[in-house]
């Protein structure tokens, strides 16, 4: 039972409640009449004037339910008093709740829950990231204190027109993520009784394009972003600063060499790490990538150039047990902060110059150089580079279908220089390459 029983019980469900049988007056109702075996009772108050309301007690919620009849006549607001106890008792029967929450509250408790996701290894931590964003521009949609049960769900229709009002460069496949967790948040409060079913968003078309290609480094832009940190750390006589200009040249080059995610490279450790024989004069690394840190959440193996970069991390890191991040602090042992690893980016697109391309280039598209390289030039079939990259076919072939096809047929057709070239670029061959 959810309901603090009253213990007036004059009136069965249905009965004639007799004229002139009023309970004492209280000092802020008058006119009480207890219906439903004590459980519920209609009254009037001074602000109320002849209008009767209704109050129920709900145990499960630690609150009074109160709400106008907008009715007189007394046997009238009986019917309804009593039509709208047989209301809530099915509610909550049905684990619904009786009071509305606003959207603010609603969203704590739901991250709240993903947290805790988080914690047992369900969800990564930068997919929270992702979805406290969602959540962020959801607040500003229907408003921090507004009620759960007072959107509508036509509401949701308005949605995408908001969020191209606000940020105008959104795309496409952003607000179909968005609009996919937006759901989920609903599905979450229905099965937690927080929401109604009828509350359930109902959205607009979303009309999809095709799926924009990568942006990559070619030949000439990876060529000035390895020339330009081979004198990275030259001349730099602050410890801390030389630590950090050496350990953001090795990530990004243990990105373009083995196809890692940032968020799956930047939580590596030594305990992950195989070297393997190569032949050629740097060895491989073998990686083994467990499921916690993966987008995917499925764990994979992956096979990339230049093992000996571990090697050299190794040498000017306090912090090379098994156990120990490979990227981390300067001296902490303390995983590598994305700040730190995002301002020395910036600070080498612009002394390379590669700040001057006509888009924008970031961590990510080291990974996408990687694939996009082993597809033109690698020899790599894609079922091979769909598993060690952790990227589906169907993926590849949506984002990746843009490469030149004269430079695949010239591959198959000719001979090798152009594999050796590739090679040299990511310091395959040559003292003078290896950074």
């Amino acid at each position: 039972m959810h309901l603090r029983k009253i213990p007036h019980s004059e009136l069965r469900l249905g009965e004639e409640l007799p004229q002139g049988n009023n309970i004492k007056s209280s000092k802020f109702y008058f006119d009480e009449h207890y219906i439903c075996d004590g459980n519920a009772k209609i009254c009037r108050t001074k602000e109320s004037g002849n209008y009767y309301q209704f109050i129920m007690w709900v145990r499960g919620e630690n609150k009074h339910f109160r709400k106008s009849l907008r009715e007189k006549d007394l046997q009238t607001s009986i019917k309804k008093g009593q039509e709208m106890y047989i209301k809530l008792m099915g509610n909550l029967y049905r684990g619904e709740k009786v009071f509305s929450i606003n959207m603010e509250t609603f969203i704590e408790i739901y991250l709240e829950y993903q947290g805790k996701r988080v914690k047992d290894e369900l969800i990564t931590s930068g997919r929270f990231t992702t979805i406290k964003s969602v959540m962020k521009h959801l607040l500003h949609f229907v408003g921090r204190k507004t009620r759960v049960d007072d959107i509508e769900n036509k509401k949701y229709q308005d949605y995408f027109d908001f969020r191209r009002k606000h940020h105008p460069n959104v795309q496409n496949i952003t607000l179909k993520n968005e609009r996919s967790q937006i759901s989920h948040l609903y599905k979450f409060g229905f099965d937690e009784g927080y929401i109604n079913m009828n509350k359930v968003p109902r959205w607009s078309e979303l009309k999809f394009s095709k799926p924009k290609s990568r942006y990559y480094l070619d030949r000439d832009n990876y060529r000035i972003l390895y020339t330009y940190l081979k004198n990275w750390t030259k001349g730099i006589t602050d410890e801390e600063d030389l630590y950090y200009r050496s350990l953001v040249r090795d990530f990004i080059l243990v990105l373009s060499n083995t196809g890692l995610r940032f968020g799956e490279c930047i939580q590596l450790r030594y305990s992950y790490l195989k070297l393997k024989k190569s032949q050629h004069q740097s060895p491989n690394i073998e990686i083994l990538v467990p499921e916690h840190i993966t987008k995917t959440r499925t764990e994979r193996t992956c096979i990339g150039m230049r093992g000996d970069l571990f090697k050299r991390i190794k040498s000017y890191s306090q912090y090379t047990n098994p156990d120990d991040f490979v990227f981390t602090k300067f001296n902490s042992p303390v995983m590598v902060s994305k700040k730190v690893l995002y301002k020395y980016w910036k600070m080498i697109m612009v002394g390379s110059g590669l700040d001057k391309q006509p888009f924008d280039l970031s961590y990510y598209s080291l990974r996408h150089t990687f694939i996009s390289y082993r597809l033109m030039y690698g020899r790599v079939d894609v079922f091979t580079l769909s598993k060690m990259v952790g990227t589906g076919i169907q993926y590849i072939q949506d984002h990746y279908g843009h490469l030149n096809i004269d430079d695949v047929s010239d591959d198959y057709t000719k001979k090798n220089k152009k594999y050796k070239e590739i090679e040299d670029m990511f310091g395959e061959y040559g003292d003078n390459l290896i950074l």
